[in-house]
């Protein structure tokens, strides 16, 4: 079984609570079938891992099948692995070992859950979503649904599961949502103080204000923390994080039709000394006159002081 060990990891969002409360719903209706959707890097694995530890930890069946798009990984492969996870070796010929599956499913679904966990199943051949279907219809004695079934993808998984109605239609579909504007920010904080990295107050606000997809903002968090060092800098202010980003800069310079030649000129700096504020590296002083003077031309080009 996959074994989850990262507690003081997670950071707990809404979206987080609402996919506990869904797969603790999944593992008390043997039969079902859930599916969690949402963008790369919404934390849609994260989510899963944290939600199912708890049933691990207390000795539940938790199968996970990756690389759903691998060649080789056939409904063979996937029943045997299923086995070898519930106590035993699979058999050689496909009656013995389907039968074996049956077996072991039954026995051990009578004192505990089995959830069979697709990852990336937004790429898994509609051949492999319907050889669930048949797993899902495995009785034992007078008990059937012996097993739950969890997907995890991207939005490409509502397409994929069009083609295969037989499990649409008995699939719960929810989404993974992004962060507010709220998790965002307070995600920024928490990230930056995981990672030892110290920021702004202002720029946590900043990044959390621009990103909220935790995976961006993570990388970012990375990006920050890489140029800082390579500078010298100890701290990661709101001016660093614009120059380094390179976002509001270059948005304002084409929105304002400013060229780096006419805000060069406005410091009384060269034109490569604020290309290099705007690649990121280049903070310091010249960031915050390379800001200070772009307001002031926007300014004199709008009116707006």
């Amino acid at each position: 079984m996959f074994k989850v060990n990262y507690p003081n990891k997670v950071f707990k969002t809404k979206a987080m609570a609402k996919i506990e409360k869904e797969v603790k719903r999944l593992l008390e209706t043997p039969g079902a079938i859930l599916a969690i959707i949402g963008e790369i890097g919404a934390g849609k694995t994260i989510a899963t891992f944290e939600a199912l530890s708890e049933y691990e930890e207390t000795g539940h069946y938790i199968i996970w099948i990756k690389n759903p798009e691998r060649e080789r990984l056939r409904a063979g492969s996937i029943i045997a692995s299923i086995i070898r996870n519930l106590g035993e070796e699979p058999r050689r010929d496909a009656e013995s070992r389907s039968e074996q599956l049956r077996r072991l499913m039954g026995e051990k679904s009578a004192t505990r859950r089995i959830c069979i966990v697709l990852d990336d199943a937004h790429v898994a051949p509609p051949s492999l979503l319907r050889s669930f279907k048949r797993l899902l219809e495995l009785g034992f004695g007078r008990r059937f649904g012996l097993c739950s079934l969890l997907l995890i993808g991207t939005p490409e998984l509502y397409a994929k599961l069009t083609v295969v109605p037989e499990i649409f239609w008995r699939t719960k579909k929810i989404d993974m949502n992004l962060l507010t504007a709220e998790e965002a920010k307070n995600f920024t904080k928490w990230g930056a103080s995981w990672e030892n990295i110290k920021l702004e107050e202002s720029a946590a606000e900043y990044i959390g204000s621009k990103f909220n997809n935790p995976l961006i903002i993570t990388s970012v968090l990375s990006m920050l923390e890489e140029t800082a060092a390579r500078i010298g800098e100890s701290k990661i202010t709101l001016e660093m994080v614009k120059a380094i980003l390179g976002r509001e800069v270059r948005q304002q310079m084409m929105l304002y039709d400013i060229s780096q030649k006419e805000l060069a000129e406005k410091i009384g700096c060269s034109p490569s000394q604020v290309s290099k504020v705007l690649s990121g590296s280049y903070p310091g002083d010249r960031t915050a006159q390379v800001i200070e003077n772009l307001n002031k031309l926007i300014a004199n080009k709008t009116g707006i002081k």
